[in-house]
């Protein structure tokens, strides 16, 4: 009897090909950046993907010729849109991706082409086409990207601040990665503007936060405003149907801080973190020993037996082999077993009179055996860096609130977060710094008390000691910092007896700021912590560190942060530049003037342009401004909230209307 194999074989492709089931459908794949160069940007993969939430769902990257490794994974029940996104660099950086479902059958995979890139621009969320206010604001505010609550993506860290997120339909709580990712947006100087469509199940957070918007916009009727953090949250009913001369308006009255950098400054957290997790023991002296010690009995052994009879020449080898493999097993499981521990370092960094913070957190961990371990942020918006050794170094970079990882036996893993935070109150630095001489005052407006805080310039450091929770402390004039002894300084900031050896604590940098900044630095023992760590690893360090940079006035004056954008030909300004200027608000003691660094806002001689218009919040206008009124831009008093408005237009614009 003949067997109808070609029936058989097409009806076991056909089987295996229904067990599998279709492969995870990407609904949207894109490269996102920050508009800049693409190849030096700060650039996010963001792929969303309709599965059917049986078990886990992952993005997977390969560089070269090396194994498929997962970048972002997703779990959801039940059927629906999962985003998955990741960090990935330069696009010169981005290898092949693919999309892996691991459910009950088998894996199913999806390849993916080559991402479309797309600048990180506002964002207008309406059900349907966008109204023509879309079209103004884009020709207005600049790029917008039209999506619907189903197509928009979670808000990326990285994006620049002053972004638009305008809310023109209901049911924002019901979309809970882009919701999630909107009040740490806002902290981080984003401006949300919700329409009378949009207020419909917008969620009990950010309902809360409108229902502060209270402040009227001169000018604006129907317009309020709340701050949050470093952005703005707008209750406009009638954002749709605005006029471009409106958006206009609000853009000038709505400022955007841009943000502090002092990641070069302050105790280096990594090493900090490896200081207390001590030095991990080789695992290949067992290993070493066992190859000196094998051939060394061995020839032992067959000295001793040359003249016995063969099977008691073969038993005596045997029995040192077993012996020998039987130490090393007993050195490696205990002298030199890798001790499981978890080492949590948070750095809490500021700004004098300010209450949004960055929080930085490193975990240094380390097993014996297999575990999970879950990392947990404050919000949704956290950026999370694995960096795991097990053999090989693998780092992941991951974007949500919380990430597992699977650490195999004998590793070890750092993991690195940033997130943002407001905190309860503020420390204020009021301060005068004059070569090695500082004075003034600095008071802790915190419910905690600041431990073992040091003041530290470019010239040395000044030992605080304790400052108690709502306390002012005075430095009198003639008070002098002496050379930074970073050794005395990380003792007292991490607190008597948590060091084994003092003397390691040279091997941890304390970078000093710049001549304009002082930093004050202290210990926080308090239940405000960043991202947490769960899972079997003992707890050896939890450690809170707060940094604050306070501005000083050089020789009498500050140099502001500036900001600079565009506003469309429709504003009713014309194409136009608009410079802000920020000062620190109060300004440092001593101020006496601004000092203006760059010569975009200094009237040109030879072309007769310049700065052509200054906006007075207060009256809801313009003014024009001339080479006479220059001097304003460098009186202190013009700045109200600790910022000026400055207008250029184009004057070739304007001479061809």
């Amino acid at each position: 009897m003949r067997l109808p194999w070609r029936w058989l074989t097409c009806s076991f492709l056909l089987a295996a090909i229904a067990h599998a089931g279709a492969p995870p459908r990407v609904e949207q794949y894109y490269y996102l950046y920050d508009g800049q160069d693409p190849a030096y940007a700060s650039a996010w993969v963001l792929c969303q993907v309709r599965w059917s939430g049986e078990g886990t769902i992952a993005l997977q990257a390969r560089q070269g010729l090396r194994r498929w490794a997962a970048r972002a994974t997703a779990q959801r029940e039940g059927a629906g849109l999962s985003w998955l996104i990741f960090e990935a660099g330069s696009l010169d950086s981005l290898g092949a991706l693919r999309v892996v479902q691991v459910g009950s059958g088998p894996r199913r995979t999806a390849r993916l082409p080559a991402p479309r890139m797309t600048p990180d621009a506002s964002c207008w969320l309406a059900p349907l086409e966008p109204p023509r206010a879309n079209e103004l604001a884009v020709t207005v505010l600049g790029r917008f990207r039209s999506a619907t609550l189903d197509t928009a993506p979670p808000l990326v860290p990285g994006s620049p601040r002053g972004r638009w997120v305008v809310v023109d339909e209901p049911g924002l709580a019901a979309h809970p990665e882009l919701a999630g990712s909107l009040p740490a947006w806002l902290l981080d100087g984003g401006r949300l503007v919700v329409t009378q469509r949009g207020r419909a199940g917008l969620g009990a957070e950010l309902s809360a936060h409108l229902s502060a918007a209270t402040t009227p916009i001169v000018g604006l009727p129907g317009v309020h405003v709340a701050p949050h953090g470093d952005g703005w949250i707008v209750d406009w009913p009638a954002a749709a149907t605005a006029s471009a001369e409106q958006w206009a308006r609000l853009d000038l009255a709505l400022p955007v801080r841009p943000a502090a950098d002092n990641s070069g400054v302050g105790v280096g957290l990594n090493q900090l973190a490896a200081l207390f997790s001590g030095r991990p023991k080789s695992s290949l002296v067992p290993l070493v020993l066992l190859l000196v010690a094998y051939p060394l009995a061995l020839f032992w052994a067959g000295r001793r037996n040359r003249r016995q009879p063969l099977l008691r020449r073969w038993l005596v080898p045997l029995a040192v082999a077993l012996a020998a493999t039987a130490g090393f097993v007993v050195l490696a499981e205990t002298a030199f077993r890798q001790a499981p521990t978890k080492v949590l370092v948070h750095r809490i960094s500021a700004e004098s009179n300010r209450a949004v913070a960055a929080m930085e957190t490193t975990a240094v961990l380390r097993t014996d055996r297999p575990a999970t371990v879950s990392h947990r942020a404050l919000t949704a918006r956290a950026e999370t860096r694995w960096s795991q050794t097990a053999g090989r170094t693998v780092t992941v970079s991951a974007l949500g609130q919380t990430q597992t990882l699977q650490m195999p036996a004998r590793s070890s893993c750092a993991v690195n977060s940033q997130d943002l935070l407001q905190l309860p109150g503020t420390v204020d630095l009021a301060l005068r710094v004059g070569d090695r001489r500082i004075s003034g005052a600095v008071h802790n407006g915190l419910p905690w008390p600041l431990l073992g805080a040091w003041l530290l310039t470019n010239k040395g450091a000044l030992a605080l000691g304790d400052v108690a929770a709502g306390a002012t402390l005075s430095l009198p004039p003639g008070t002098t910092v002496a050379d930074q002894d970073t050794s005395r300084m990380l003792v007292d900031l991490v607190g008597p007896g948590s060091l084994s050896n003092p003397d390691d604590a040279s091997r941890v940098p304390i970078r000093p700021p710049s001549g304009d900044t002082v930093l004050l630095l202290a210990r926080l023992d308090t239940t405000l912590r960043g991202a947490q760590v769960d899972g079997t690893l003992p707890l050896s360090v939890d450690l809170t560190l707060l940094q604050v940079a306070g501005p000083v006035a050089v020789d009498g004056a500050v140099r502001p942060a500036t900001q600079t954008s565009h506003l469309g030909d429709q504003s009713g300004l014309g194409i136009s530049r608009m410079h802000r200027l920020f000062v620190p608000r109060p300004l440092p003691p001593g101020t006496r003037a601004i000092r203006l660094g760059s010569e975009v806002f200094w009237w040109h001689q030879e072309t007769n342009e310049g700065p052509t218009d200054l906006w007075l919040p207060a009256e809801g206008r313009l003014e024009p401004l001339t080479e006479a009124t220059m001097g304003r831009l460098h009186q202190p008093v013009q700045y109200t909230d600790g910022v000026l408005t400055v207008i250029w237009r184009d004057q070739r614009e304007e001479a061809a209307r």
